[in-house]
């Protein structure tokens, strides 16, 4: 019996499921990037907190979380372009540069390769066309490319730089991103570890 629920817009279904049930529903939508992470958390520091007192919470946690990326950022190499992409599968979902995952990548010090594309879709072309030095993805895809021949003359499968990372840490929008953040700059950047 909660006082209130949070959901996100994919979680529509549960909504009014929810609200027919008697409970409190805010729909917060995730955030994309910095800007859009500071509105996420002030909404729900408000709704947790109360209006003044609570907004300036939720700003401060996410500058607080952004100040952590900026000194991720700070330490990776600026004298070269590392490009990479996160997969969920092959068949053409991944982090577009409408995701918070793409702000993740940029200040791990990668450049995302779906970085012009949006909605969380690619195509095989595009991915072939980027040919990323870095292949980030969902546990199991990578034995999927190593398997398929499509693949094998892609830079990141034939350098051995194809990184399963939990799509959670892609997907989730508190702390998380900066264990995502390290994750990806660790990989990308291993001297720096």
């Amino acid at each position: 019996n909660p006082d209130l629920v949070l959901l996100d817009p994919s979680s529509a279904g549960a909504e009014q499921a929810l609200r027919d049930a008697g409970c409190v529903v805010l729909n917060v939508a995730p955030a994309v990037d910095r800007r859009d992470y500071e509105r996420l958390f002030a909404q729900v520091s408000t709704a947790l907190n109360g209006g003044g007192p609570g907004y300036d919470q939720g700003i401060a946690a996410a500058q607080n979380v952004f100040t952590t990326l900026d000194d991720i950022n700070r330490l990776v190499p600026g004298d070269r372009v590392t490009t990479a992409c996160y997969l969920y599968d092959l068949n053409g979902q991944g982090v577009t540069g409408d995701m918070l995952g793409s702000t993740i990548m940029t200040y791990s010090g990668v450049t995302n390769a779906f970085k012009s594309l949006t909605g969380g879709q690619y195509d095989y072309d595009s991915l072939r066309v980027s040919n990323p030095d870095f292949i980030f993805c969902a546990p199991g895809i990578k034995a999927e490319l190593a398997s398929d021949s499509r693949f094998s003359a892609f830079q990141a499968v034939r350098e051995g730089n194809v990184v399963e990372l939990e799509p959670r840490l892609m997907e989730w929008q508190g702390r998380t991103i900066v264990e995502c953040a390290l994750e990806i700059c660790g990989k990308a950047f291993p001297e720096l570890l």
